[in-house]
Order: structure tokens, then sequence, then C-alpha cells
């Protein structure tokens, strides 16, 4: 579609992650069921009539003393801010380190905060 730039290859991996993810229950949101585009253009498809309620945390991503992921604080972190009223989570973004995460790490973190999410009623954007 001239005008129009795609993600590159690493977006569409998250984007296919998160729609699996979705198919098993609430805990993500998708910002595009389709043709995921560069931010600032506008999607083709999206979720209509969505609403968003209250504070959305930017998390970051725990880690390890060798900066590996710890995957295993996840569940904590989210019970933690689903007892202070958190109930949405932004995750992967410049607060989560995500950039410097290989793609594996990210899709990892993707579905422990997933289920994490899920089991804590909060929404994993």
């Amino acid at each position: 579609m001239p005008g129009r730039r795609q993600i590159p290859a690493l977006g569409q991996a998250i984007f296919q992650l998160r729609k699996k993810l979705a198919s098993h229950g609430k805990g993500v949101v998708l910002l595009a069921e389709a043709s995921p585009t560069v931010a600032g253009t506008k999607p083709s498809h999206g979720i209509q009539g969505m609403k968003l309620e209250g504070l959305i945390a930017a998390v970051h991503t725990p880690m390890h003393d060798d900066c590996s992921v710890n995957f295993g604080q996840v569940a904590a972190q989210a019970g933690h801010l689903a007892k202070l009223g958190v109930r949405g989570v932004f995750v992967g973004g410049t607060t989560g380190e995500c950039l410097s995460l290989t793609t594996s790490e990210r899709a990892n973190l993707f579905q422990a905060w997933g289920g994490a999410a899920r089991d804590n009623g909060q929404t994993f954007v």
C-alpha cells in the first residue's frame, strides 16, 4: 500500500505473539488487529470502542545480577502492582529496557507478562 510503512520483522513477531496470547483470554490488548503500521499512521483495523481505565504503569524488566532477564520475578511484580491497584501494565518500552533484549527474551517476557497479567486481572498493553 503506497505511503504506508510496515513494521520491521521484530515488530511483526511481537504483534503475532500478542495476537496469539489474546486468543487465550484477557491480559493482552492489541492496538491493531491487522496490518500493523509504524506509529503515527492509522491502522486499517483496530479495536473499536475499547476504553482503558486507570493507571497503566510502564514496568521495568526484572534482571539478574548478570543482566539476564529474571522471568521468575514477573509474577511477583504483577502481583505487587495489582495490590497497589494498578490495573494496566505497559511492557517492553524504554523503561523496560526492551531495546537491549534479544528477540527471544522479548517473546519470553511478553509470555510471562501475559500470564501474570491475566492471573492478576490486569490489562497487558
